[in-house]
């Protein structure tokens, strides 16, 4: 399913749901080691040609899941073919970028907090911990790591990395409560989370998940 969430003259944020289901067959067959780095990080830029080339895929993937064949398994074989193209563009995009980084000198620092995130963010979202795994002084990586990431602060990337974890977890499992989602992430409380979700993006899960199924 396709949704546009939010558009304007100069920006449209479409929104692609992916059956549970479906999601399995695709990770098995395009999704590489590196996907949550890759999906979930918040520092990704496009340039213009590149949008319309993913633009492209997403209108042909809205033809695809409307058009009325018959044959359900080749229309699945289809969307999937389509999704897999898609994922590699952002893929490639993504290591372009990652070249484009490597000539920053602290490049490799920004690479090895993104694997420890991934890693740890369940159990531990403090910039001292990844500040003291990669053996630097916290305020010396917070300084070194806006260097490397166009000015966002650590804090501020794995504020943004459990939201977009938190958002999948609820867009995959409409059913499940706030509890349930805050346990799945690590948080002590359910108060807990929901405070750090709306750091993370300015509204509370809850209020996240009415305005996500509701339009």
């Amino acid at each position: 399913m396709l949704r546009a969430l939010c558009s304007s003259e100069d920006f449209t944020y479409v929104k692609v749901e992916i059956s549970a289901a479906m999601l399995k067959d695709l990770k098995a067959f395009a999704f590489t080691h590196d996907y949550d780095k890759f999906n979930f990080a918040p520092v990704c830029q496009l340039s213009d040609i590149q949008a319309k080339r993913l633009l492209a895929h997403v209108e042909l993937l809205e033809a695809v899941a409307s058009h009325p064949i018959k044959d359900l398994p080749y229309r699945q074989q289809m969307l999937l073919s389509q999704l897999a193209i898609a994922y590699e563009f952002i893929n490639y995009y993504r290591r372009e970028q990652d070249k484009s980084q490597e000539k920053n000198r602290y490049a490799h620092v920004f690479q090895q907090f993104c694997d420890l995130v991934v890693m740890h963010y369940k159990e531990n979202r403090n910039i001292n911990f990844y500040a003291e795994k990669l053996g630097y002084d916290p305020r010396y990586f917070s300084k070194i790591f806006r260097e490397s990431s166009q000015g966002i602060s650590p804090l501020v990337w794995i504020q943004q990395y459990v939201a977009s974890q938190a958002k999948q977890i609820m867009d995959m499992h409409p059913k499940q409560t706030i509890k349930e989602t805050a346990f799945e992430l690590g948080f002590p409380t359910t108060a807990n989370f929901c405070r750090y979700f709306k750091r993370a993006t300015g509204i509370y899960p809850q209020t996240y998940k009415d305005k996500t199924y509701m339009s």
